[in-house]
């Protein structure tokens, strides 16, 4: 897949400051886990640069939006299969599937309207990442200037227009995200029995 191939040029590229890869969910989380034998390792083969911490409410969504979430599964399954076999969870109206206290996203649903409503903050991982060995000055200076494209009024004023509020992260604050993914991810694959491949 080309986001592999990508994470694998990366991993072997010359640490030069100018040799940057988006990192994200799929490639750098998730195929920690999915993989029996990755050909990368996103802690040992990259350095975070920058991330955008996204704030976005999207009206309308469905319950698949909420199936890639990972410790909210269980708990939406189980009060799923109780409400099948609740005459009174029928018909009570609104419902809320919530994570565990301290997570960010969840999924809001009216019963028997078909309207459903899907919020995600701040908890996406997309963003940018250079091989592990890149100078840290090189790394910083691509951090600041993603910062500062996110606060210039143009920018500001679109992401107001899509309902985003986006404000740049740390370095450090980018790493620790990057770390709890890929438990999250691990997590997710195992609850889902889904065999490596």
């Amino acid at each position: 897949m080309p986001c592999v191939v990508r994470a694998v040029f990366l991993a072997k590229a010359p640490p030069d400051g100018y040799t940057l890869a988006q990192c994200n969910v799929g490639t750098n989380a998730i195929a920690m886990s999915l993989y029996a034998r990755p050909p990368f390792d996103q802690v040992r083969d990259f350095a975070p640069v920058t991330r955008p911490s996204l704030q976005a409410q999207f009206p309308g969504g469905t319950r698949r939006h909420f199936a890639a979430t990972v410790d909210g599964v269980a708990e939406a399954d189980r009060e799923n299969r109780r409400r099948a076999h609740s005459a009174q969870g029928r018909s009570a109206g609104r419902v809320r599937h919530r994570r565990r206290p301290g997570s960010n996203r969840r999924l809001q649903r009216a019963d028997d309207t078909g309207i459903q409503r899907v919020r995600l903050r701040g908890d996406l991982l997309y963003g940018v990442c250079a091989p592990v060995t890149t100078p840290v000055p090189a790394l910083e200076k691509p951090n600041a200037d993603f910062g500062g494209v996110l606060r210039t009024p143009d920018v500001q004023r679109r992401l107001d227009e899509l309902v985003v509020h986006a404000a740049p992260t740390t370095r450090g604050e980018f790493d620790q995200f990057i770390r709890s993914e890929i438990t999250r991810w691990s997590i997710m694959i195992k609850y889902a029995r889904i065999p490596q491949q």
